[in-house]
């Protein structure tokens, strides 16, 4: 089986491939397929902030899933926050 399903990009809306053959895939309340091995994208997982008005659950689910295309991925690259994980 190798279900294909397509995202959008959450800043231009680009539409993406993903590729079910690779990596599992998670489907949204909707049924879409979302989170797995996206073509020409990158996946993020939102867990909410403390601080987001918009987004804060008190029991991280429900989790959001979404996609940035690798063109708005370079444009925006420099506004990132790298996080590096300490090892002790």
């Amino acid at each position: 089986m190798n279900p294909k399903g397509k995202v959008s990009c959450i800043v231009c809306e680009k539409e993406l491939e993903i590729d079910g053959a690779t990596a599992p895939v998670v489907k949204t309340s909707e049924g879409r397929p979302s989170m797995c091995m996206t073509l020409g994208g990158v996946d993020c997982v939102a867990y909410g902030n403390y601080g987001s008005t918009a987004f804060d659950p008190l029991d991280c689910d429900p989790l959001f899933g979404f996609v940035i295309c690798d063109s708005c991925f370079q444009k925006k690259e420099r506004l990132m926050i790298p996080i590096v994980e300490e090892k002790g």
